[in-house]
């Protein structure tokens, strides 16, 4: 039988999910939970890719369709996701059947296709930016996990344990609302608006509340001082948010939150927990990520341009002025931006 592609809608259409979970790089990222949260936070339009030969996957890709009056229309596999890697059987490659994602983007109307994690199944000469992944392998187990740290990772594990911090694993709107709270702050520290509360709560719908995800808050004499957001599809596990309070950074409380997380996953015999993605240019996350003992992969953006029939380079973007303007923007501002500029910068 041929190669058949079918054009998917996971949100509609519970096939597409079933034929995540055949591939071992499935994540929680190419499911119709996350394809849910997206299409139902910002309205994109789910279009996702499957080549199939006998019912079973040989190529997906996951893909929304951004159509914004200020970046145009086009496809983003995917937006705000830093690692959703097209599903590939072992003799298929990206570059074979990109022609024909192309060919579909040119009769939608779309400028652009834009691919996040290329580096892994493209040349490198076609990404126009790149960040760093790193990957925790938790079959080792808790006793090599915590030989793993870096010295100064493990010094802070056990500072953090002394303090007296407390955990609350809780699934719960009121948790959740606690946590953006401090999302806000540290976004504000980190010169970023945060996203908008409606994307939360459609994470908590779909995700957090369908137990696909943990919400873990760290507090200080009753006070919440730190959290995190983890997401996981089958062995694997993904930090996706983190958060904190900058008066009190010195409790070392999100490092007690992992610490505290990759025992739990590794407990239950997950496989693997993913910190996301890095910039090149944030140092001080990149040490921290560094000091976990996990691999450290090169990642790449990649972004065609339909038109022109090319790979192309993204224009440059002074982001430390931007870090500087956001940084001194009262909250309530930067929620209101947040919530008006996410949805067309995909």
């Amino acid at each position: 039988m041929s190669v058949q592609r079918r054009v998917m809608d996971p949100v509609q259409d519970p096939a597409w999910d079933m034929l995540v979970q055949t591939n071992r790089n499935g994540s929680f990222f190419h499911t119709s939970h996350w394809a849910t949260v997206l299409a139902s936070a910002y309205r994109y339009r789910p279009c996702y890719f499957a080549w199939l030969e006998d019912g079973l996957l040989r190529a997906g890709v996951a893909v929304m369709e951004v159509d914004s009056i200020l970046t145009g229309r086009r496809g983003v596999s995917l937006p705000f996701t830093a690692q959703c890697e097209p599903l590939l059987a072992d003799d298929v490659s990206l570059e074979g059947i990109l022609p024909e994602l192309f060919d579909y983007g040119r009769l939608a109307g779309w400028r652009f296709l834009e691919i996040r994690g290329g580096t892994d199944v493209l040349d490198r000469s076609h990404c126009n930016s790149h960040y760093y992944g790193h990957t925790l392998d938790l079959t080792v187990g808790e006793s090599a996990l915590f030989t793993n740290l870096r010295d100064n990772t493990r010094r802070d594990v056990r500072k953090a344990v002394r303090t007296g911090l407390t955990l609350e694993t809780r699934t719960s709107l009121e948790s959740l609302k606690t946590f953006y709270r401090l999302n806000c702050l540290s976004q504000k520290a980190r010169g970023i608006p945060p996203q908008p509360w409606v994307f939360f709560t459609q994470l908590f719908n779909h995700a957090l509340s369908k137990g696909r995800g943990r919400l873990v808050l760290a507090r200080y004499r009753g006070a919440p001082v730190a959290g995190a957001l983890f997401l996981h599809f089958g062995t694997r596990a993904f930090l996706k948010y983190t958060a904190f309070d900058k008066k009190h950074q010195y409790l070392r409380a999100n490092t007690f939150i992992l610490w505290e997380t990759i025992r739990w996953y590794a407990a239950r015999r997950y496989q693997s927990l993913c910190f996301g993605g890095t910039e090149p240019d944030d140092s001080r996350l990149l040490q921290f990520k560094r000091g976990w003992g996990a691999a450290e992969q090169v990642r790449g953006y990649c972004r065609y341009d339909l038109l022109q029939d090319r790979f192309i380079k993204n224009p440059g973007i002074n982001n430390r002025l931007l870090e500087k303007m956001f940084g001194v923007m009262p909250i309530p501002v930067a929620r209101w931006l947040g919530a008006v500029v996410y949805r067309h910068v995909g």
